[in-house]
């Protein structure tokens, strides 16, 4: 329900009176001063402040709000609540449901891909123990040894076509069970895939032997990516000096650095004059003294000095000032941008 159906249930169901005494528990609930409301619309603007400040405050620190009069409470019917917005859910949930049956194989297909594993493992086993060599003392059993892996060369061949067929017929029914799969739903199959693909180059590897290239039967390798790219130092700036020699020279002169002080709470009728003799008269000297404007109108003047900066610690200290002046450094106010 949104905010404009809510102010208007509770400003037709309930009396002005009410809406004050929940506002003020609610305030004081978050110990926050209550902004008093007035006029014709002091109702609305009431609730309008009760919802502000239930959705901005943290839900712990607030208390838990229950009905006392259940017959009070408005009834909610079709015509309070958002339909578009059920509307968009069920269609979210369609599509997911939809995704979903699109994504996840039949529980047939994984179970013969299960049963093709179960039979190429007992066959790998077989293979194992035939080409295993035997072993004994004596020279007859070297030589029955190598007559019986020559007799059981061509079954081991005959058997490398058979366990390499049977895998790639799994593989392929297994993808043919699930023909409408998107990029995503195909790249998430084939990581769950990825024992299969590796129990298959090991089968693959072990029968046909050294000259068997595992990145031409598969596509399952990965690669790693090394980013080559160097980052550039940060050069740091080197910082000013100052010079410490004598200046001999009449050609050129060095400008001297400037401080700015601020001092205000003077008399309406004080002006820059008067300023800079109070400051002469205290054995100092001032380079200018600015009135400033104020921005509403006081009861006292304000002066911007500007004075050398080796005076600063004299300026800014509480017993060159008579007793009620203000003062600081000068802070520059940046006014908001005008765009024309």
């Amino acid at each position: 329900m949104n905010e404009v159906s809510l102010i208007q249930i509770c400003d037709t169901t309930f009396s002005e009176s009410e809406v004050d005494a929940a506002k003020a528990i609610v305030f004081d609930a978050i110990n926050q001063r209550s902004v008093p409301r007035k006029g014709e619309l002091k109702k609305r603007r009431c609730l309008q402040d009760i919802i502000k400040v239930l959705k901005e405050t943290d839900p712990e620190s607030l208390p838990s709000f229950v009905a006392k009069d259940l017959h009070r409470l408005p009834p909610v019917t079709f015509d309070h609540v958002d339909a578009t917005a059920l509307l968009k859910d069920i269609l979210i949930l369609k599509q997911d449901v939809s995704t979903i049956k699109c994504d996840y194989a039949r529980e047939s297909a994984v179970s013969e891909v299960c049963a093709d594993l179960a039979e190429l493992r007992i066959q790998l086993k077989q293979l194992q123990q035939a080409t295993q060599p035997a072993t004994g003392p004596s020279l007859k059993g070297k030589r029955h040894k190598k007559s019986k892996v020559n007799s059981t060369s061509k079954t081991v061949n005959n058997l490398k076509l058979q366990v390499i067929e049977k895998t790639v017929s799994a593989h392929d029914a297994f993808l043919a069970t699930v023909p409408s799969l998107q990029s995503t739903s195909v790249a998430r199959t084939d990581r769950e895939l990825t024992t299969v693909s590796q129990e298959e180059r090991v089968l693959s590897s072990t029968l046909l032997g050294d000259n068997f290239d595992s990145t031409s039967a598969s596509n399952d390798s990965y690669r790693t990516v090394v980013n080559k790219k160097k980052h550039r130092k940060q050069q740091k700036r080197a910082p000013n000096q100052r010079g410490v020699a004598k200046l001999t020279s009449n050609t050129i002169k060095i400008a001297p650095r400037l401080s700015y002080i601020y001092a205000s709470r003077f008399h309406e009728n004080t002006t820059e004059q008067d300023i800079t003799n109070f400051i002469s008269e205290s054995g100092y000297t001032v380079q200018k003294v600015e009135k400033l404007s104020q921005f509403k109108k006081t009861s006292f003047n304000s002066f911007k000095i500007t004075v050398l900066q080796e005076q600063e610690v004299v300026f800014l200290n509480n017993n060159f000032w008579p007793s009620g002046v203000e003062y600081r450094k000068y802070r520059y106010y940046r006014g908001p941008t005008v765009i024309s």
